[in-house]
């Protein structure tokens, strides 16, 4: 995929999914788009959000699996929203 057309996927992302990820999560969802390495796709990196969620207190044996964390601390807003972003496909941006 040329780079073109990469930027214009990562730009539809930040689009439809960055005012709400910025209000829920004080950060710009850019921070978290990596990119499929086979295809060269942009992607939401939960590696990246998951050691930003620890730098915020998320600890996995006090607070269960990063989803309950997000639920309880973002609200389901906040856990659907990632949900989202990690399953979308090029065709869904």
């Amino acid at each position: 995929m040329d780079r073109t057309k990469r930027f214009w996927m990562v730009t539809q992302i930040r689009d439809k999914y960055g005012e709400q990820f910025k209000k829920i999560f004080k950060r710009e969802v850019n921070q978290f788009l990596g990119k499929l390495s086979v295809f060269n796709l942009p992607d939401f990196d939960i590696v990246k959000f998951d050691e930003y969620m620890c730098s915020q207190g998320y600890q996995i044996e006090k607070d269960g699996s990063l989803k309950d964390y997000v639920l309880k601390h973002f609200e389901k807003e906040g856990c659907e929203l990632i949900e989202n972003l990690i399953a979308m496909t090029p065709n869904k941006i």
